[in-house]
């Protein structure tokens, strides 16, 4: 693989901040199985494909900008297999074989479909060139309203370029129709050392696992946790 960190200056090493985000528990479908490690999600886990299954991370891209890496652990197949952002309107299961693209199928979400083509509102446009092949890396670049993707360690460009949630919250989300697909979040970073982050860095160092006992309003305490 390309070392990918070379191939847009937004995503370089210095600019980097980690964060601690898993897949949410709570905000999953049914068919939707989260591994111990928190970082891996399988849907349909042999059994056959009723309809399409998805979930989210358990932190939105709230201020500044954020990159994500996806690696999938099986060959891709089926209708839809998606890597995006959407609000907590999205609605996570379809089962009675309902195949869709559920990240992109209405206005609450912005997705790329390992088809190579992006979704939003029910419309669909080509992208880039498909990709099926087990341990495929999908990166995912949000900063300033737009959606960048990168496909292992390939700059492809600007998917989506005024991404307008409505005031709601956007989330990392994945979805899949196929049975047994495997998809590992492997990287999630805060990006740009604004003063901001960087205060935020210092004051999670300073308190660490103390951050839920601050006297902070509770958007700070989230924001805080994540670093």
């Amino acid at each position: 693989m390309k070392n990918i960190y070379r191939t847009h200056p937004l995503i370089a090493p210095q600019c980097r901040i980690q964060m601690e985000a898993k897949w949410n528990t709570e905000a999953k479908s049914e068919f939707a199985t989260i591994l111990p490690d928190s970082k891996t999600v399988l849907f349909f886990d042999g059994l056959e494909s009723k309809g399409t299954a998805a979930t989210r991370l358990d932190m939105p891209v709230t201020f500044g900008s954020f990159y994500f890496e996806f690696t999938v652990r099986e060959p891709l197949f089926g209708t839809a297999v998606m890597f995006g952002l959407g609000t907590e309107d999205i609605r996570l299961s379809y089962d009675d074989y309902n195949y869709v693209p559920l990240i992109g199928m209405n206005q609450n979400g912005w997705a790329l479909s390992y088809k190579g083509t992006v979704w939003h509102n029910g419309k669909y446009k080509k992208f880039c060139e498909p990709f099926f092949e087990e341990n495929t890396c999908i990166g995912m670049l949000y900063h300033n309203k737009k959606i960048h993707y990168f496909i292992d360690g390939v700059y492809r460009g600007i998917a989506f370029d005024n991404v307008d949630p409505n005031g709601k919250q956007l989330y990392p989300m994945v979805s899949s129709t196929a049975a047994d697909t495997v998809i590992e979040l492997t990287t999630a970073c805060r990006l740009n050392y604004s003063l901001l982050d960087l205060c935020a860095f210092k004051v999670k160092k300073l308190f660490k696992d103390e951050i839920q006992q601050l006297d902070l309003p509770k958007n700070l305490i989230i924001f805080l946790a994540h670093f």
